[in-house]
């Protein structure tokens, strides 16, 4: 239902093998050695605070990793006006793909993070942010791609292995870095992440509906994306036993309606940002029972019969705004939610 945008013509996929060395350890040669050093010092960062503390003595890699890494993470960023340029072009272009990430507490932590200092900076936070410059300098039009400064491979492998231990934040980087793999023609190395990425889901119990010590409703319905998007199977056997999960689909509702303590659900008629991410998760629900015991009831024909039926009573309960022809979605719908329909 939701396609991947495209990368602009003229535009080869760039070719990035992953390093085996911890973050900002990976190994460039030929041309890309000379671009990392080329990579913007602390003149390329806008906000004062940030300059200050680059200034400021930083430990080594050996005694304190985290404040090394995020110097030289930091130092690596572009200008806060190429950052917002990128920034924008991620969440009206992108990331309506899984809208696993809620924009308006992305962007509000993004508008804190260029008057924190360094110290204070959440490594995971900014393998996130890494990942957001790399997929808009992959997906916008050259030109702006050249304004921003666009050093998408060195970008990732910024954040490469930038997932230690379990956070949802570690899960969100994940998801959105299989558009970076699919675009580079590297799905398999996307495929060997996700195992990572499913365990982490679990360790954090993404799995089961969110115990009563979460009380945020923005936290709880986040979650819910997170699983859902998750257990789609795209091109290779599931990892996961979707079709026994208990875990509520993702509300039908925008970004804008979720805060802390409430949610503004809308009618399924009504269409939303999370409208089509509601109906793929019902249906990759009952794709998933296709591979129950590897597979072995793929010859029964009343196990595929009671599939159709299932997909057609799917199918047949869409609302107007997917059943119609693509034209008439258009010239009904705002371009945002069109956008993400089509």
């Amino acid at each position: 239902m939701t396609s991947c945008p495209k990368t602009h013509d003229g535009r080869e996929p760039v070719q990035v093998e992953r390093s085996h060395s911890r973050l900002g350890g990976s190994s460039l040669d030929g041309s890309d050695r000379d671009s990392a050093h080329a990579l913007p010092g602390a003149s390329s960062v806008a906000s004062v605070k940030l300059y200050e503390s680059l200034s400021a003595p930083s430990g080594s890699l050996l005694d304190e990793p985290a404040a090394y890494w995020k110097q030289n993470l930091v130092s690596a960023l572009p200008t806060q006006t190429q950052c917002d340029m990128l920034v924008s072009h991620f969440f009206e272009n992108i990331n309506y793909i899984y809208q696993a990430i809620h924009a308006p507490s992305l962007r509000a932590e993004y508008a804190l993070f260029w008057a924190t200092d360094i110290a204070d900076i959440n490594l995971i936070w900014l393998a996130l942010l890494y990942m957001m410059l790399c997929l808009s300098s992959l997906y916008i039009p050259p030109q702006m791609a050249e304004a921003a400064g666009s050093k998408s491979p060195i970008w990732f492998l910024c954040l490469v292995d930038g997932t230690w231990r379990p956070a949802r934040r570690c899960t969100l980087v994940f998801l959105i870095s299989q558009l970076y793999w699919y675009a580079t023609n590297n799905v398999e190395i996307s495929n060997s992440h996700m195992g990572q990425a499913v365990r982490n889901a679990q360790a954090l119990g993404l799995d089961k509906e969110s115990p009563p010590s979460i009380t945020s409703r923005l936290e709880r319905e986040m979650r819910h994306r997170i699983w859902w998007d998750l257990s789609l199977c795209l091109g290779r056997p599931p990892l996961l036993q979707s079709y026994l999960s208990s875990v509520p689909f993702p509300s039908n509702c925008n970004d804008v309606d979720m805060t802390p303590t409430s949610i503004r659900v809308s009618p399924i008629s009504e269409p939303t940002e999370m409208s089509v991410h509601y109906f793929r998760a019902r249906f990759f629900k009952v794709f998933n029972r296709l591979f129950v015991n590897n597979g072995a009831n793929l010859s029964s024909y009343s196990f595929i019969a009671e599939i159709d039926a299932e997909i057609i009573a799917i199918l047949e309960g869409l609302p107007w705004y997917l059943q119609h022809d693509l034209q008439t979605v258009q010239h009904a719908l705002s371009p945002n939610f069109a956008n993400s329909i089509i």
